[in-house]
């Protein structure tokens, strides 16, 4: 017998449900797949990977050769942490394949590493109109759009935890943390919801 599979969040998927309205969503981005990469960034690969700078987010990877054959490894968010140090975000069924390209590209790349790390991630998408102003209660950031707009992202604190957070529309956020944190964050965000209905 084999243990059912289960998302971070999904004993809050309810609450989250209920508390979300027509200009606000809570909503979690469940199995996702999550990459982590260590590449000097004056290294011909970042260059072609098309690796974001500070404290932006950019689409790498389309197709790739794997094995000898071309694969569909879609489109991969990356997100950048640090100097040398990027998120790589994406759906659970090109993971393998991804992996397994850039495993490839990065043999005796120096200074390079690739490692995946979707178990220490969950997410939250907070999209509508009332998104900002709702994060704005709890982050340390500016997040007007002057300072904080589509395709940033920063590590922060959140209600006292650690969040990666990234904007991906005008009125769309996601909140990646680590899943220890799930029932703290989601019962904050519902509770903190509750002025906008």
């Amino acid at each position: 017998m084999t243990a059912e599979r289960r998302a971070p969040l999904a004993h809050r998927e309810d609450q989250l449900t209920e508390a979300s309205t027509a200009d606000l969503s809570l909503q979690e981005v469940a199995f996702g797949t999550v990459f982590n990469l260590r590449l000097d960034p004056s290294a011909p690969l970042a260059g072609q990977l098309g690796l974001p700078g500070p404290g932006r987010a950019a689409l790498i990877a389309t197709d790739g050769q794997v094995d000898g054959a071309v694969g569909r490894l879609g489109a991969w968010p990356a997100l950048w942490l640090g100097p040398d140090e990027w998120l790589l975000t994406g759906g659970e069924d090109r993971g393998d394949l991804l992996s397994t390209w850039l495993t490839a590209q990065l043999a005796g790349v120096s200074r390079s590493n690739l490692v995946e790390v979707s178990a220490n991630y969950a997410t939250l998408l907070i999209a509508g109109r009332h998104a900002r102003a709702l994060l704005e209660k709890a982050v340390t950031l500016d997040l007007h759009p002057r300072s904080f707009t589509v395709g940033n992202c920063a590590t922060t604190t959140f209600a006292r935890g650690n969040v990666l957070l990234w904007q991906v529309a005008d009125e769309g956020y996601r909140l990646m943390f680590r899943p220890s944190f799930g029932t703290y964050f989601s019962d904050w965000l519902i509770d903190a919801a509750s002025e906008f209905s």
